[in-house]
């Protein structure tokens, strides 16, 4: 693996902690419920974009550590 494959997928691990930092802890999404007409509370739209952010950064965080962890390029 070349130097800057892994100072590539290096960058790309750091995207991918900074992405559920964001989520989690210094920007968090929403955190009330919308309270329905009939007296239900469900999730608002907000919560699930955070969720589908994370989903995406635990993806890319893994193939980071895979590039980083590969003894030779993929093609």
């Amino acid at each position: 693996m070349t130097k800057m494959n892994k100072i590539l997928s290096a960058i790309q691990a750091l995207a991918a902690l900074i992405a559920v930092g964001a989520v989690k802890i210094w920007a968090p999404v929403c955190g009330k419920l919308l309270e329905l007409t009939n007296g239900r509370q469900v999730p608002m739209k907000c919560h699930w974009a955070g969720q589908a952010t994370i989903a995406l950064a635990v993806i890319l965080l893994l193939l980071a550590v895979m590039s980083l962890t590969a003894k030779k390029d993929f093609k």
